[in-house]
């Protein structure tokens, strides 16, 4: 991978600050982490499965097929509650974490002189969610 020497640079001085969106968990461990698609159609399973109804359940595949991956899910919510959909979430995402040496197709490709000590600072912080402390999982 070749990175812009400044980047490289910028990252050695611990002057990058990344900014991420929700797909990087993509690139980190092919099949690691389901799509949003993938993540929605097993949503639309399990209402299937708890004998939701029929309309629902047609309904939530019908956005899910349209793109409209958010309506699907709080679709999901609303019918479900909070604790069965944050269970199915638990379920569907909690994954054992991966040793470093299956991390390379990720953020592993930077060069190791390009990560640096700003690298290893970021692998000892333990992961939190957006509420700062995980309680969106319980």
């Amino acid at each position: 991978m070749n990175l812009p020497r400044e980047l490289v640079e910028a990252v050695r001085r611990h002057q990058v600050v990344p900014f991420v969106g929700a797909g990087v968990s993509m690139g980190v461990k092919r099949g690691l982490f389901p799509s949003w698609k993938q993540l929605l159609e097993g949503l639309a399973e399990r209402l299937e499965q708890e004998a939701l109804p029929e309309t629902v359940v047609a309904e939530v595949r019908q956005r899910i097929a349209g793109g409209d991956f958010l309506t699907a899910a709080e679709m999901g919510f609303k019918e479900m509650g909070a604790f069965r959909f944050n269970r199915f979430l638990r379920e569907r995402l909690r994954v054992r974490r991966p040793a470093d040496a299956e991390l390379l197709g990720g953020a592993g490709a930077l060069e190791p002189a390009a990560r640096g000590d700003a690298h290893d600072q970021l692998r000892r912080r333990p992961a939190v969610g957006p509420g700062g402390d995980g309680a969106h999982l319980q």
